[in-house]
C-alpha cells in the first residue's frame, strides 16, 4: 500500500506545485495517479535499461520525484494562482445521482473482480505475464531481458510498450519478495476511477458542473468502459493518457500556464510508452499540433516528450524491434488487402455495429447538437480531427493486417472505441451547450 501512496504523493506535489490553477480536486488526484504512474514506469524502465541494481528501485520515486522538479522550475514559469467558484451551480440531485452512479460501479468494479481476479485473458496472459516474468528473473539476479529472447517467445507479446507492467513490477518490488495479485487489480482501479473523476474533472474546469455531471454519468453507463476498465489491460491507461493529453492542452489555452503544454506533451509521450496503439496517438498528435499550431513552444514540447520518447526509442531498438503487423507482407500483398472490397465491407460494418452497441453515447451526441454549438475554436477542430485520422489509422492497420481479419476485428476493435470514448465525451461537452445555462 506504500508503494501506491507513493505515487500519488509523487503526482500531487508535481501537481499542486506547477498547475495551482486547476481547482477541481478529482482533477487533482486523477492528475496526481496518471503522472505518478507515468513518472514511476519511465525511471524503473531507466534502471532497468542500465541495469541498475534492484535495490535502487525503491528509490525511483525519489530520484524521478526531483528530476522532473527540476526540468520544470528550470525551464517553467508556474502559473497564477486564479482560485474559481464551483459552487454556484451545484444541485443536490445531481450529486446524490452521480455519487450514487459512483458507488454502482465500484460494486460492478468488485463483482467483475471476483469473477475474474487475475483480470481478462489478454490482462491475465499478455500483461500481467510481463510484470510476473520480470518479477522473477530479477528476484533470481537473471536479465530482464531474457523475457525478450525469440527462443522463448511463445505469444505473449513482447513487443508491447512497458508502461503498465513496470510500474506494477515496482509495486511488487515493494513486497520484498512476495508476488501479490492484488497490487495489478489496485492499479486497476486507480486507472479506473481517475478516468471518472479526471473526465468530469476536465470538463468542471473549461464548461461547468451539470456538464461534468452529465459526462460522469455517460461514462459510467457505458458497458464496454466498465468491461474493460477491469480487464486489467492497457486500454483504460491509454485512454487516460489521451485524455490528459488533449485536456491539458485546453487547460493551456485557459490558463497560459506553459506547465500545461510540458504536461499535455508528456502524457502523449506516455501513451506511445503505454500501448502500440499509443504510438499511432502519439505521431498523430505531435503532426497535427505542429501542422496547425506551428507557434507553441518547441522547446517545452520537445521537454514534454523526451523522457518517454527515449524510452520508447531505446526500448524498440535495443530491446525488441520486432512486430507481427508486418510479418509475412510485401508491397503486392498489402495492395491486394486495400483494394479487397469484403475487407472494407466488414470493417465498415464492425464499425457501425459497435457504434450501435455505445447506444447510451450515440443518444448523448444527439441531445449534445440539439442544444446547440456553444464555441468552436482551432483546438476543438484539431481535438475531433485526430479521432477521425485515428480512425483513418486503425481502418488501414485493419486493411493490411496478417491476421485473420474477423478475429482481429472481434478481439480488438471495441478496446480501440473505448480508447477515444472518454475524450469524445469531453469534446461533446465542451464544444456544444449540453447543460450549460444559456
Amino acid at each position: 500500500m506504500i508503494a501506491f501512496l507513493i505515487t500519488v504523493f509523487t503526482g500531487y506535489f508535481l501537481t499542486k506545485t506547477f498547475l495551482p490553477e486547476i481547482q477541481c480536486k478529482g482533477l487533482i488526484i486523477s492528475f496526481s495517479v496518471a503522472l505518478g504512474i507515468a513518472i514511476e514506469s519511465l525511471m524503473i524502465y531507466s534502471l532497468l535499461f542500465f541495469n541498475i541494481d534492484k535495490s535502487y528501485f525503491f528509490l525511483s520515486s525519489v530520484i524521478s520525484l526531483f528530476f522532473i522538479s527540476f526540468l520544470l522550475n528550470k525551464f517553467l514559469k508556474k502559473g497564477k494562482t486564479d482560485t474559481q467558484n464551483f459552487n454556484s451551480e451545484e444541485n443536490k440531485i445531481l450529486n446524490y445521482l452521480f455519487y450514487l452512479m459512483i458507488l454502482f460501479s465500484i460494486l460492478l468494479f468488485l463483482l467483475y473482480t471476483y469473477k475474474l481476479p487475475q483480470g481478462s485473458v489478454d490482462g491475465s496472459f499478455l500483461w500481467n505475464i510481463h510484470t510476473k516474468f520480470f518479477y522473477y528473473l530479477i528476484l533470481d539476479n537473471e536479465s530482464w531481458k531474457l523475457f525478450f529472447n525469440d527462443s522463448l517467445y511463445i505469444g505473449i507479446h513482447p513487443d508491447y510498450p512497458l508502461l503498465l507492467p513496470l510500474y506494477n513490477l515496482k509495486n511488487q518490488m515493494f513486497n520484498f519478495g512476495y508476488y501479490s495479485d492484488i497490487i495489478p487489480i489496485i492499479t486497476c482501479a486507480m486507472f479506473y476511477f481517475s478516468l471518472i473523476f479526471g473526465l468530469t474533472g476536465l470538463v468542471k474546469e473549461l464548461s461547468n458542473y451539470k456538464n461534468a455531471i452529465a459526462s460522469g454519468l455517460i461514462l459510467m453507463s457505458s458497458k464496454y468502459f466498465i468491461h474493460y476498465g477491469t480487464s486489467q489491460c492497457a486500454d483504460i491507461p491509454l485512454s487516460l493518457y489521451i485524455l490528459f493529453a488533449v485536456g491539458s492542452l485546453f487547460l493551456y489555452e485557459k490558463y497560459n500556464n506553459n506547465a500545461f503544454l510540458f504536461f499535455a506533451f508528456f502524457f502523449a509521450g506516455c501513451c506511445a510508452f503505454c500501448k502500440n496503439e499509443g504510438i499511432v496517438f502519439f505521431i498523430v498528435f505531435i503532426l497535427l499540433f505542429f501542422f496547425f499550431m506551428p507557434k507553441m513552444n518547441k522547446k517545452i514540447i520537445l521537454l514534454g516528450i523526451m523522457f518517454p520518447l527515449l524510452c520508447l526509442i531505446t526500448f524498440k531498438l535495443f530491446i525488441y524491434s520486432k512486430s507481427d503487423l508486418f510479418e509475412n507482407c510485401n508491397l503486392s500483398i498489402i495492395l491486394s488487402k486495400i483494394m479487397d472490397l469484403s475487407r472494407i465491407k466488414l470493417i465498415f460494418i464492425n464499425s457501425f455495429t459497435n457504434l450501435l452497441n455505445n447506444w447510451s453515447i450515440i443518444l448523448f451526441l444527439i441531445f449534445a447538437v440539439f442544444t446547440g454549438i456553444k464555441k468552436v475554436n482551432k483546438l476543438i477542430i484539431i481535438s475531433f480531427l485526430i479521432m477521425i485520422v485515428m480512425y483513418f489509422a486503425y481502418y488501414l492497420i485493419y486493411l493490411i493486417t496478417p491476421h485473420n481479419l474477423l478475429w482481429h476485428l472481434n478481439s480488438s476493435s471495441l478496446r480501440l472505441m473505448v480508447q477515444y470514448t472518454p475524450l469524445f465525451i469531453f469534446l461533446i461537452c465542451i464544444t456544444f451547450n449540453c447543460a450549460e445555462n444559456k
